[in-house]
């Protein structure tokens, strides 16, 4: 038909906030001064050339922890809550939190036939995804690297 036209409109919107958490690693008192032992690997000096060249630090201690400020600084992770886990000091801190989820979509739609032989429609599609979830080790630890 022709001088026909056809609207279509919809909107979509989703508001989730999620609880959960995870178990993390975080380095123990001893790593942070450079005593890596209870990892339970091997250690290498990072400035002994190729990889396959490079000399272990006896113990799995070096003489000078290799480490930048950062992890060594105490802000930097918390400390651990759990005690060892299994063979290696992993799995010693757990964070929890909301993780907030909001979507917003919509779409318009316009068809039109202006004559036997021309059909012509016009789409405007919205979409807004914001996904928001809290740091493991808060926004302190974000700011000390």
């Amino acid at each position: 038909m022709k001088n026909s036209w056809f609207f279509f409109g919809d909107y979509q919107g989703t508001r989730s906030n999620v609880g959960g958490s995870k178990v993390l690693t975080v380095p123990t008192a001893a790593a942070r001064n450079g005593d890596f032992g209870a990892y339970g690997v091997n250690i290498f000096d990072p400035s002994g050339g190729a990889p396959g060249s490079r000399a272990q630090f006896p113990e799995r201690h070096p003489r000078q922890p290799p480490l930048s400020p950062g992890p060594r600084d105490p802000r930097a992770h918390p400390p651990a809550q759990r005690a060892r886990q299994r063979e290696r000091d992993a799995d010693n801190y757990i964070a929890q939190g909301s993780e907030k989820f909001n979507n917003d979509s919509a779409n318009v739609r316009l068809d039109g036939r202006l004559s036997s032989s021309v059909n012509t429609f016009i789409r405007y599609s919205y979409a807004r995804f914001d996904l928001n979830g809290p740091q493991a080790f808060g926004p302190v630890a974000a700011r000390s690297w």
